[in-house]
């Protein structure tokens, strides 16, 4: 127990900073293509526009991380402190990993939080922060982490599907890729976001591709979903993508935090257009920090 309650002493000191300098934080699969029977590896990532470092595995606040397939989910499994975590990919067709937090709470001065709402598009929430006369006063917040991302898995002795085919896995909130019949730069990619289940209308996200955040680190495509909770952008370049979203609610029903937000964010990776050489996205993250992952613990 006493060890428990220093991880969660910790992992509460870090958790403003970890907002104030994290602008995402993901899943990042070993491979975005497998093969039937082969071993998957998975990283949780915090940073910014696939530039980040590597989350160690926190026990104490794993609510879930899954593998779900057509035949049903599988636990990831890994050693508290460790980056890397694993599962089987027993399954051909699209892998879907799920990543789900427990409740993590944070405090932030009146104007690193005004910034943080104001970098995050949530002028609403400063709105209602005026209007109730909590514009000078720090924001105390709970947020959950809520990330996916998509392999495409092969059956032994052929080619990975052209296609990928999300599912709703149940996060709070959550991002799911309509299916696409061929993952390919070039096409066109609609997702739909869920809050409690429900489409979210004029939920604000960002898409970037790795290939354009490299070139530029200013690189995205901002987009708002309809009444639906649907939104479009182009795959205009190869390889591993990422849409992230985030959404904030007031929690006037508790006594730790006046602000609940989840943080959502979608990975999977496309190959190159037809007018393009077939290139099969790398088997290894690019978002490798330069030193060795610590096992300091964070969420």
């Amino acid at each position: 127990m006493r060890t428990l309650r220093t991880i969660a002493a910790l992992a509460a000191i870090l958790a403003s900073t970890l907002l104030a300098s994290a602008h995402e934080f993901w899943v990042r699969p070993g491979q975005f293509v497998a093969t039937e029977g082969e071993l998957g590896r998975f990283y949780l990532f915090h940073g910014h526009r696939f530039e980040g470092e590597f989350v160690p595995r926190n026990e104490p606040y794993v609510e879930r991380f899954e593998l779900l397939t057509a035949h049903g989910a599988q636990s990831i499994m890994g050693r508290h402190g460790q980056p890397t975590s694993v599962a089987r990919f027993a399954t051909p067709g699209t892998s879907v990993v799920v990543y789900e937090s427990r409740e993590v709470v944070s405090e932030l001065g009146p104007e690193r939080f005004a910034a943080y709402l104001e970098e995050k598009g949530l002028g609403d929430i400063a709105r209602q922060r005026e209007q109730l006369g909590e514009a000078d006063q720090p924001g105390v917040e709970v947020y959950v982490r809520c990330a996916k991302a998509l392999v495409s898995v092969s059956a032994k002795g052929e080619t990975a599907p052209a296609g990928l085919t999300d599912r709703v896995a149940g996060l709070p909130l959550e991002i799911v890729l309509q299916p696409l019949d061929t993952a390919a730069a070039g096409r066109t990619a609609t997702i739909r976001v869920l809050y409690n289940g429900e489409p979210l209308a004029d939920a604000r996200l960002v898409a970037v591709s790795q290939a354009r955040v490299q070139a530029s680190a200013q690189q995205q495509t901002i987009i708002h979903t309809d009444a639906d909770g649907e939104a479009s952008f182009e795959l205009d370049r190869a390889g591993p993508w990422m849409v992230t979203g985030l959404h904030m609610v007031r929690t006037d029903d508790r006594d730790d935090a006046d602000w609940k937000s989840y943080w959502a964010s979608l990975t999977f990776a496309v190959g190159e257009g037809e007018a393009e050489p077939a290139n099969t996205p790398t088997n290894t993250p690019t978002s490798t920090p330069t030193s060795t992952p610590t096992n300091s613990p964070t969420n």
